[in-house]
Parts: C-alpha cells; sequence; structure tokens
C-alpha cells in the first residue's frame, strides 16, 4: 500500500499524465499550443493559489494533513494546483484535437 501521505499525490498522478499526453498531441497539430497556453495557464495558477490559501487558511477546507505531501504554498497543498493544471492542459488540448479551432 502506498504511504498514507502520498494518497492525494497518487490521485493526481494518472490525471496530470492523461492530461500532458494530450496536450503533447495538441501541440504537434498546432505548434504554438505551448506558448498560447502560458497566457492562460499563469494567471488561473495564482487564482488557484489565492483562493486556495483563502479557503484553506480561513479554514473552510480542510486536509488530512496525513493524506498530503505536506508540501505548502502558503496553507494550501501543492496537490491542489494538480486540478488546474490538468483542466488547462486538458481542455483546449480536446478542442484543437476535435477540430473546434
Amino acid at each position: 500500500m502506498a504511504h498514507p501521505m502520498m494518497v492525494y499525490f497518487l490521485v493526481c498522478v494518472p490525471f496530470l499524465i492523461i492530461s500532458t499526453a494530450v496536450a503533447l498531441m495538441a501541440a504537434r497539430q498546432q505548434p504554438q499550443f505551448f506558448r498560447q497556453l502560458v497566457w492562460v495557464v499563469i494567471p488561473l495558477i495564482l487564482l488557484t493559489v489565492i483562493f486556495d490559501n483563502l479557503l484553506t487558511g480561513l479554514p473552510i477546507v480542510n486536509y488530512d494533513s496525513s493524506l498530503i505531501s505536506g508540501i505548502r504554498i502558503g496553507s494550501a497543498p501543492i496537490e491542489d494546483l494538480s486540478y488546474t493544471i490538468a483542466v488547462v492542459l486538458l481542455v483546449p488540448s480536446l478542442w484543437i484535437l476535435l477540430g473546434r479551432d
């Protein structure tokens, strides 16, 4: 069984791997894809960090510290960024791959 501190991380990894693989496929069709993606990734990560810190700092949301890696940005666990990163990679990638551009 996985070390208890890695549970959230292990849940996040498959989604990050899949979304990264799909993004790489999209980048093959549109070489400027990653350059354009930066304009979306940076603001969304900043907003995620700000609001996750508000939610975990107040505390509106609590995490079982035995299930997270222990790496935090402020009061928010680093694992919180995985959803933002996966969605930012996956949604525009699928848009491109499905021919919606």
